[in-house]
């Protein structure tokens, strides 16, 4: 997991490794990566761009057809609140495709801390 600022702007890259325990077949450790750059453009507002991508077998990557990969803009907003109250929204819209199959995504988290 990386993550670094430059300026206004803050770079994230993950990439993970994903297996299965239990399975009656054996299936193999699946590589996965996620990426995010955030610009910090109010206090409360900050906007950018996200990735998720499913590469599949970490040493043996699936044909391109059969990978995932997903591109989008978001958009995050802490609204002021009073005391040590926090509410925090993040909201993606994503496009691009899931094994094969093209498709867009839209994502919404909540979190409200008291």
């Amino acid at each position: 997991m990386l993550q670094t600022d430059v300026g206004r702007v803050q770079l994230n890259a993950n990439v993970f490794f994903e297996r299965t325990f239990g399975a009656r077949r054996p299936v193999p450790t699946q590589m996965k990566y996620q990426w995010q750059a955030k610009v910090r453009w109010l206090p409360a507002w900050q906007f950018g761009a996200q990735g998720f991508g499913e590469l599949g077998a970490w040493d043996q990557w699936a044909p391109q057809r059969r990978q995932s990969h997903r591109i989008g803009p978001v958009v995050f907003a802490t609204p002021e609140l009073t005391g040590r109250e926090e509410l925090s929204i993040q909201a993606a819209y994503l496009g691009g495709k899931t094994y094969g199959t093209q498709g867009h995504m839209f994502s919404l988290r909540v979190a409200y801390s008291f």
